[in-house]
C-alpha cells in the first residue's frame, strides 16, 4: 500500500518545488531553492499552504535558509500563528521553529504565549513539539518575569511525566540557566 507520500508523487500535479520538497535530500532541496531568488518566495508559500507532506518538509528547508528575524517572513508571522494549531505535530514543531528565529511584534507575542501554552499542556502532542513550546515559553519568562510564576505549575508531574529524561532535563536546565525561575 503506497504512503501519502508516494500517492501525491504518483498523482503528478505537483510544481517542481513540491516534487524536488517530496523526492529529495535536504542538502539537494537547499541548493534547488537557492539557485533561484524567486525560489524562497514559493517556499515561503509551499511551508505557509499545509500541503502535507510538503509543507513541513519545505518548512524545514526554510528553516535551514531563513537568516536571524529575516524580513521576507517578519509579515508572515500572523499566518504562521494561526496556522500552528492546525497543523500536524512535524509542522508544529518546525514553525515554532521559524518563529524562534524572528522578532515577534508585542501586539502578537501574547499570542503566541497563548498557542504554546496549548501545545505544552495538550500531552498528547508528540514531545519534541512541546519542548519548543516550552523552550519559547521559557525565552518569553526572561523577558517577561511575571510570566515565570504563572509557567511553573505549568513543570508539575501531569506535564513532565510524557516527556523523555533528557527532554525533562533540558527544559529544567534551561530553567535553571534563564534565572527567570529563581
Amino acid at each position: 500500500m503506497p504512503t501519502p507520500k508516494q500517492k501525491i508523487i504518483a498523482e503528478g500535479n505537483l510544481t517542481d518545488l513540491e516534487r524536488v520538497v517530496l523526492t529529495s535530500f535536504k542538502e539537494d532541496m537547499i541548493e534547488f531553492v537557492r539557485a533561484k531568488p524567486e525560489r524562497f518566495d514559493d517556499l515561503v508559500e509551499l511551508t505557509l499552504s499545509d500541503k502535507q507532506p510538503a509543507s513541513w518538509r519545505a518548512n524545514s528547508v526554510l528553516n535551514f535558509l531563513l537568516k536571524k528575524n529575516d524580513s521576507r517572513l517578519q509579515n508572515r508571522i500572523s499566518e504562521i500563528l494561526e496556522l500552528i494549531p492546525k497543523s500536524n505535530d512535524s509542522n508544529r514543531r518546525e514553525l515554532l521553529k521559524l518563529l524562534m528565529k524572528m522578532e515577534v511584534p508585542e501586539h502578537k507575542q501574547s499570542e503566541f504565549i497563548d498557542v504554546c501554552i496549548a501545545l505544552w499542556v495538550d500531552v498528547d502532542i508528540k514531545p519534541s513539539v512541546r519542548f519548543y513550546a516550552f523552550r519559547i515559553l521559557i525565552d518569553f519568562a526572561k523577558q517577561y518575569p511575571d510570566l515565570s510564576s504563572e509557567l511553573k505549575p505549568l513543570t508539575k508531574n501531569i506535564y513532565m511525566d510524557s516527556l523523555s529524561d533528557g527532554i525533562q532535563r533540558a527544559l529544567l536546565k534551561r530553567m535553571r540557566l534563564s534565572k527567570a525561575f529563581d
